[in-house]
């Protein structure tokens, strides 16, 4: 079997991921589990048909089985190869964004338990692809799923599943948001290429039905743009600073405005990130299992490489500056503007860029290199030389980032939070 992976039956027989993809829908169709292992087994005996990972002729191995080969693998074929859809999302779907999959539902649906994935030889792919997703994120990677053959498809939703399980028994709360934002990194450039390419009636509901599901926003397609109503516009591209953001530089018609599928996805990005962690979060953690716990170990290791360091602490902070420090020190997903103001407030009291560097260390995407360069042009000892100062409240407000207390009576800047005035 060229190219796929392969899995011991324990009988002197292979198979790999093919055999998962027909165990998954053999179940769903109410057919027994060796039809699944005949079908796999005739998968791995003919070519594929190009493009689609599916063999167009199918030889009949077991002639004697009353279960007649080529009628399974016309089911296998029409579940599959045309989106057996569970949820109104095809596999497809689930495979290219599998936190829109209902963990518990899945699985029921599918017909198989955490036990199984667990211990069964057959998942060995799967544990391996869910601890390779935490791994990758843990490197600040992006994990990619093969996607290109439709056999494949349920092990990439298993793999995701299992790898939030294996996050929730390894304490992994930090890992957790930093698994979170990979994935929506890898989930958002491939919602770009869908919305791209979106053509069909179909492909465009199914496009505006993900961000919907996302984000509450309702786009619409509108020749090569999607519009989106000016209040949720305006609600998130005011945390961006770059000028193509502002409304008074955007095309604006009848309420709506106007984006390519770039600027559609890059406008929910914080919310898919949200999401990703709010299922983890939601998700009850199951008991120990024994056949996962070197996966779990290696998580809590991972994990505890990720605990608070002790930062320099500069007198008292404004609390606005209080709540974007925390937001970092907590692991969160800190916004582009409130980043910017705890850079530029740090800078601006005195810290030179190596003391502020440790204040992002917990970002879920911290790279130092980024971290310092970015700095260094806020400190203005890169690019055109010129620093940048910390804003003031009123923009602060309009930021969304302001968290006014009685002590700050009479300021127009934090900069002056605590100071004789």
């Amino acid at each position: 079997m060229s190219g796929r992976a392969r899995a011991s039956f324990g009988d002197g027989q292979t198979r790999g991921w093919p055999y998962l993809a027909c165990r998954v829908h053999c179940h769903r169709a109410g057919l027994p589990l060796q039809a699944a292992r005949h079908v796999a087994l005739a998968l791995d005996a003919v070519p594929a048909k190009r493009g689609h990972g599916i063999p167009f002729g199918l030889p009949i191995h077991h002639a004697s089985d009353p279960l007649h080969c080529d009628g399974v693998m016309k089911f296998y074929y029409r579940t599959i190869c045309e989106c057996g859809c569970m949820g109104g999302l095809g596999q497809l779907e689930l495979a290219k964004y599998p936190f829109l999959a209902d963990a518990g539902g899945y699985l029921r649906d599918t017909g198989f338990t955490l036990k199984q994935l667990a211990d069964d030889p057959d998942m060995g792919p799967v544990r391996d692809r869910a601890f390779g997703r935490v791994a990758a994120a843990d490197e600040g990677r992006v994990y990619h799923p093969s996607i290109e053959n439709s056999s494949q498809l349920p092990g990439e939703v298993f793999s995701f599943l299992l790898a939030g399980i294996l996050l929730k028994m390894g304490g992994g709360r930090q890992l957790a948001k930093k698994f979170a934002m990979q994935e929506a990194r890898g989930a958002e450039a491939r919602l770009e290429r869908d919305l791209g390419q979106a053509r069909t009636d179909s492909q465009i509901i199914l496009g505006t039905q993900i961000i919907r599901d996302l984000s509450g926003v309702l786009a619409e397609k509108r020749d090569d743009y999607f519009a989106v109503p000016v209040h949720d516009y305006l609600r998130r591209a005011v945390t961006f600073h770059a000028r193509e953001w502002k409304l008074v530089n955007r095309r604006v018609e009848s309420g709506m405005v106007y984006l390519t599928p770039h600027e559609t996805v890059r406008l929910v990005r914080q919310e898919l990130v949200n999401y990703i962690i709010r299922r983890i979060d939601e998700a009850a953690t199951p008991p120990p299992v024994p056949a996962l716990s070197l996966f779990v170990e290696k998580i809590s290791a991972m994990e505890a490489r990720l605990q608070p360091r002790t930062t320099r602490a500069t007198g008292e902070f404004a609390p606005c500056v209080k709540h974007a420090a925390k937001t970092m020190a907590d692991g969160d997903n800190l916004s582009h503007a409130g980043r910017f103001l705890l850079a530029t407030y740090l800078l601006s009291r005195g810290l030179s860029v190596e003391d502020i560097v440790p204040y992002f260390r917990k970002a879920p995407d911290y790279k130092e290199s980024v971290t310092l360069y970015q700095l260094r042009h806020l400190a203005g000892k890169s690019g055109k030389g010129s620093s940048y100062k910390c804003q003031s409240c009123r923009k602060l407000r309009t930021l969304g980032l302001c968290y006014e207390t009685p002590e700050c009576a009479g300021i127009t800047n934090p900069l002056q939070f605590g100071a004789g005035r």
